[in-house]
């Protein structure tokens, strides 16, 4: 068999071992890692500039050239995490809760830094944090 069906067969039966958000939190760490990232941090740049990258830690948004320098920390999270799901190794659950706990924390001042949704986009702010945070407990809750 090829090394891609090999990696193929290995990320199916990941997805199929664990429970649905372990695999989903998984596949999305494979999709940024391989597809968006690179992307991103490669494309982007030839037909935007530099200066219009932008990043987002913990809420706070990061602009052109220091967005720029923080853009690796994500793919070496994302990297790390979908390393650890493939090899199962349990720092990565507490780890990927961690990081979705800090993108719910993000949630909230990002809507009270920059967001203007009026009264519908605040009241839905709670509903997405709460959507990060039982994410997060279940991925927790899966650990092996």
């Amino acid at each position: 068999m090829s090394r891609a069906h090999d990696i193929a067969t290995s990320v199916r039966g990941f997805v199929i071992r664990n429970p649905p958000a372990v695999g989903a939190v998984y596949l999305f760490c494979l999709f940024m890692c391989f597809v968006y990232l690179p992307y991103d941090f490669m494309v982007k740049p030839l037909f935007r500039g530099i200066e219009a990258a932008e990043e987002v830690w913990f809420g706070y948004m990061l602009r052109g050239f220091s967005a720029k320098l923080t853009e690796p920390l994500h793919w070496a999270i994302y990297a790390a995490l979908a390393y650890g799901f493939s090899r199962e190794r349990s720092w990565a659950w507490t780890c990927a809760a961690l990081y979705i706990v800090q993108v719910a924390i993000g949630s909230v001042v990002w809507v009270w830094l920059y967001a203007d949704y009026g009264p519908l986009g605040y009241a839905l702010t709670p509903v997405v944090v709460a959507g990060f945070l039982g994410l997060a407990w279940l991925v927790a809750r899966a650990r092996p």
